[in-house]
């Protein structure tokens, strides 16, 4: 089946079919046997945009299949960008082994171990949560549910409005 539009309905097409398509990029890259990785959910531009300044990209690295990090550096005064990222198959393998439960678990250690209350960021992929650290006033720690993955957040030096802004670029295909 064909869908024609006029002139008049083409921007309607463009608005309703623009969002679905792109919220299937990711989907598709997996099909096609590209791995989904830290690299590939943010990229240096959305961190610059994010930060509003200019970052050192460290790069990324492969712990093991399907886990990935990278990060960013800004020296005087210090600002980082670490994130880290498991794909559905990493998820799978961890003791939560699903997808809700492994987001619920690195929430909760979060907040163990940075003595800190998670704050839900809503609009943010599946689940979004941040945890500031009960040590130090300049340090977050985010968590994105996506479609693919569970991804993490650790900053130190940006505001919660950064941090949040660094969670939305995650979580945007």
């Amino acid at each position: 089946m064909f869908i024609t539009a006029t002139r008049r309905q083409l921007p309607f097409f463009t608005a309703t079919l623009l969002p679905l398509v792109c919220l299937a990029l990711p989907a598709v890259a997996a099909a096609q046997g590209k791995p989904v990785t830290c690299s590939t959910i943010i990229t240096n531009e959305e961190v610059v945009k994010a930060v509003g300044v200019k970052m050192d990209d460290m790069g990324d690295e492969i712990r093991k299949k399907g886990q990935t990090e990278c990060s960013w550096m800004l020296r005087g005064p210090l600002r980082t960008v670490f994130v880290s990222f498991d794909d559905l198959a990493s998820v799978k393998e961890s003791t939560a082994g699903a997808p809700d439960k492994y987001f619920e678990f690195v929430v909760a250690n979060a907040e163990e171990t940075r003595k800190g209350k998670r704050v839900m960021l809503s609009g943010i992929g599946r689940n979004a949560a941040l945890v500031a650290s009960g040590y130090d006033k300049d340090a977050f720690q985010a968590f994105v549910q996506r479609p693919d993955g569970v991804a993490s957040i650790t900053t130190m030096g940006l505001s919660k409005a950064q941090v949040t802004e660094v969670a939305k670029a995650v979580a945007t295909p």
